[in-house]
């Protein structure tokens, strides 16, 4: 890639950027046509890049959370889903389970399952895992 990045940076250098990206998206629609599945995989790939929030990220929206803020630390996040045999992941599962800690709270308290730990586990294993849902659910319902 070393050649292809020398060459980009080059063109952009010379005002060429607009030209350089019409080239690029000329070859990326033959790279779909010819190779869905490479297609795919680059799609899949920018996707996770494009949409991946940050450890202190997700520590500020989940401190932004109403009604209840956080709940969980990403350290007890990580020990609680540790016990349960999930080693990694942390980021989605803390900002997922303390979105159902605030969303669903009231709810839980009618059950007398506030303090539940495996009831927000879940119900965030539900959302995290729900099976019709688009690739990355989770960050896309977390981005502004």
């Amino acid at each position: 890639m070393g050649k292809y990045h020398e060459l980009v940076k080059m063109a952009m250098d010379k005002g060429e950027g607009e030209e350089a990206w019409k080239l690029a998206d000329q070859t990326i629609e033959k790279l779909r046509t010819k190779h869905p599945d490479m297609y795919e995989d680059l799609i899949e790939g920018l996707e996770q890049l494009a949409y991946k929030i940050p450890q202190e990220d997700a520590e500020q929206i989940v401190r932004a959370m109403r009604p209840k803020g956080q709940y969980w630390s990403l350290q007890q996040i990580r020990d609680f889903l540790r016990s349960k045999g999930i080693t990694g992941n942390y980021v989605t599962w803390y900002l997922v389970m303390n979105m159902c800690y605030n969303d669903f709270y009231n709810t839980a308290k009618m059950y007398n399952l506030q303090g539940d730990d495996d009831f927000f586990y879940c119900l965030a294993k539900d959302f995290i895992e729900d099976p019709d849902a688009k690739p990355m659910k989770v960050e896309k319902y977390f981005q502004d």
